[in-house]
């Protein structure tokens, strides 16, 4: 018996249809819509990039130029002007030089080094301009875009904690208490001020190779009239606030007895304490006695802690100590 031959049974019965010229067309215009929004999006991110760097160069170099000044200051046989300031930044700037002759920079030849870009500026393309904070701005974003942060950093350690290290532009600090506000810091090194430096270069900001002397007081009479908190530090705490733009909260003054105490100095000697705290010789400022005398506690670089006439000024130096608010790191 011979069995029927079975019917084939066709794709549109089973209901399957193939796409549409019109449903394919409808796929392809979705598909691009889309990648052009994302590469629209990458484009911006690649953007917001570039302009960050080019702002994180800026900032960079100039700190390179006030370091570099600082140090032409401190040669006596050297001509501190900004054809030398830049062409000593480049001889040992290693990060990307974003301008490409002294004449992109301005320097009125003050001791303080406030050597800046000059702004607005461009940049491969890029418009650039300084806020107000002493950040850049490139792009033509918000203030708020592509700066290059704070004007303090953690160098070493994590900030909070006795004899880490923090950089403010050209300035070196050691770590000696913290809150959950502020940060208090131990200049590095003296302030080149004094005997030791050529008078006519003195820039009053820190410089590593020597004491750098100077009397306590100018007067006579009367402890702290004319002293070098009023002379040196308040001038140093200037310079922070207004050339490298540490917040105008910040203050400054000279360490105490009462701290280097607390640093694991005794009552004569310090020899038992980090070794920065006696790696220069310095004044205090605290008294010798318990009411304000001729005399002054005084560091020497062999760990001692002596009391020093105000008025002498063959040893010892200025190293200030800084308050810096946590929301410049």
């Amino acid at each position: 018996m011979c069995s029927k031959p079975k019917k084939n049974v066709s794709i549109d019965r089973l209901g399957n249809k193939g796409f549409t010229l019109v449903e394919l067309l409808a796929v392809i215009v979705v598909l691009s819509i889309i990648a052009l929004i994302g590469y629209a999006s990458i484009g911006n991110v690649v953007g917001d990039v570039k302009n960050k760097s080019i702002a994180i160069s800026l900032r960079n170099f100039e700190e390179g130029l006030r370091t570099n000044c600082v140090s032409l200051l401190a040669s006596s046989n050297v001509d501190v002007n900004k054809e030398n300031i830049y062409n000593k930044t480049i001889d040992h700037f290693d990060g990307t030089i974003p301008i490409s002759s002294a004449e992109d920079i301005s320097y009125d030849g003050n001791s303080n080094c406030d050597v800046l870009i000059k702004s607005p500026i461009e940049v491969e393309g890029i418009s650039c301009v300084r806020q107000d904070s002493g950040a850049w701005s490139c792009g033509g974003s918000d203030s708020d875009s592509y700066t290059t942060g704070k004007p303090c950093k953690v160098t070493s350690g994590t900030g909070n904690n006795v004899g880490d290290e923090i950089t403010c532009g050209t300035e070196s600090f050691y770590v000696i208490s913290s809150t959950d506000t502020t940060v208090k810091v131990f200049a590095k090194y003296n302030l080149n001020v004094g005997t030791n430096a050529d008078s006519t270069k003195t820039s009053g900001i820190q410089i590593s190779d020597g004491n750098y002397p100077v009397a306590f007081s100018k007067t006579n009479s009367v402890l702290y009239s004319g002293s070098i908190v009023e002379e040196y530090v308040n001038n140093y705490l200037n310079y922070l606030k207004s050339t490298l733009k540490m917040n105008s909260s910040t203050t400054a003054t000279l360490i105490s007895k009462e701290e280097l105490i607390t640093l694991g100095c005794k009552s004569n000697s310090c020899s038992s304490s980090y070794s920065w705290i006696s790696n220069v010789r310095y004044w205090t400022g605290t008294y010798y006695g318990s009411t304000p005398t001729t005399y002054v506690w005084i560091v020497s670089d062999n760990g001692s802690i002596t009391a020093g006439m105000y008025n002498v000024n063959s040893l010892y130096g200025v190293r200030p100590v800084v308050t810096i608010l946590k929301t410049d790191l």
